[in-house]
């Protein structure tokens, strides 16, 4: 796997177009497999993780070559307005976003164990904790899922 190392200076960060060249370098060797792409950023509650201007070249780099899906991950936020979108993800249509509906569309995939919980809360919480995922994660259609940023399971308490 190769690695990529980008340097921005503030306030103006890392040109797109520095950006765009990289995120090419990266999958281009993989463009012509990938038929169906689901991309996962933070939502505009991380608005300032650059993570959307990755986002905007990801999709503009792929989006000829397969269908692209992007679900922000809300957790339990407020889903994200058409405006929200634009300002965050710049000219990708909004139709290609997916509202992340965290009581309906997840899936329990295991359990942490209440006497972990309990050892690494101190005591405070002692019961099991499920961990669920959105189920698009588990879609085997998608031949590649991106996980843009400080995208991360955490606790829902």
């Amino acid at each position: 796997m190769k690695s990529y190392e980008l340097y921005g200076n503030a306030p103006t960060g890392i040109p797109y177009e520095e950006l765009f060249n990289t995120i090419r370098d990266g999958l281009a060797a993989d463009q012509g497999r990938i038929k169906k792409l689901l991309i996962i950023p933070p939502d505009f509650t991380r608005y300032h993780s650059f993570a959307g201007q990755i986002t905007n070249c990801i999709y503009n780099f792929m989006k000829d070559s397969c269908h692209i899906d992007i679900l922000p991950a809300l957790g339990t936020h407020v889903a994200m307005n058409e405006e929200e979108c634009k300002e965050m993800f710049g000219d990708i249509p909004f139709d290609k976003f997916i509202v992340h509906n965290w009581r309906n569309d997840v899936v329990k995939i295991g359990t942490v164990d209440g006497s972990y919980v309990g050892s690494v809360s101190e005591g405070l919480v002692t019961d099991p904790i499920d961990v669920e995922v959105n189920k698009l994660i588990l879609d085997p259609s998608y031949d590649l899922i991106l996980s843009i940023g400080q995208v991360v399971p955490h606790e829902v308490v």
